[in-house]
């Protein structure tokens, strides 16, 4: 991750492979709830998943995403709509699927 920050009463992940360009933390802020940190070495869960910071893995948990089907070109990279438990709702991130999503 690249960016931790508390908004919305909320701890946000900005990851910037994800949105490279205009970003927005109600847009494109991640909820830190809606992944689990990992392990560089091992892929494994950390134990710890309250603990954040920049420069940390993670991986999005799939039950707590959906994809939208919306897609929308923005500053030359396509931008897809996926919905994320509450509270965090929707999110808009350059990949092109669920799939793409979750394993790259």
């Amino acid at each position: 991750m690249d960016d931790v920050q508390f908004i919305n009463d909320m701890w946000k992940i900005r990851r910037n492979s994800l949105a490279p360009v205009g970003f927005d933390w109600t847009d494109n802020g991640i909820n830190a709830t809606d992944v689990d940190m990992i392990d560089p070495g091992n892929g494994a869960m950390l134990a710890d998943q309250e603990m954040i910071r920049p420069g940390m893995y993670f991986a999005f948990n799939e039950a707590r995403v959906s994809d939208t089907g919306q897609a929308v070109n923005d500053h030359g990279h396509n931008y897809r709509k996926f919905n994320f438990t509450q509270p965090t709702g929707e999110v808009w991130l350059v990949r092109g699927s669920k799939q793409q999503l979750m394993y790259g």
